[in-house]
């Protein structure tokens, strides 16, 4: 997929913050989470650190945090 210089600009200038009350109930499937993990990988460091941590909560797990957090 490519983008032309505008569409990026589009996107970067029409990103909004989205709040939990937002989310949408529709399940994501692990291998788009993994796809997507793995591109954020390719973000920029500072000084090339690359300090990645993921936590990843799916489904049981997801609900023990939630209710730990409550």
């Amino acid at each position: 997929m490519k983008y032309n210089l505008s569409e990026i600009t589009e996107l970067i200038r029409n990103r909004r913050t989205i709040y939990p009350e937002q989310f949408s109930s529709r399940k994501v499937h692990k291998e788009q989470i993994e796809l997507i993990l793995t591109n954020a990988q390719f973000a920029p460091t500072h000084g090339n650190t690359q300090p990645w941590r993921f936590h990843v909560f799916m489904d049981k797990g997801l609900e023990t945090l939630s209710t730990f957090l409550g």
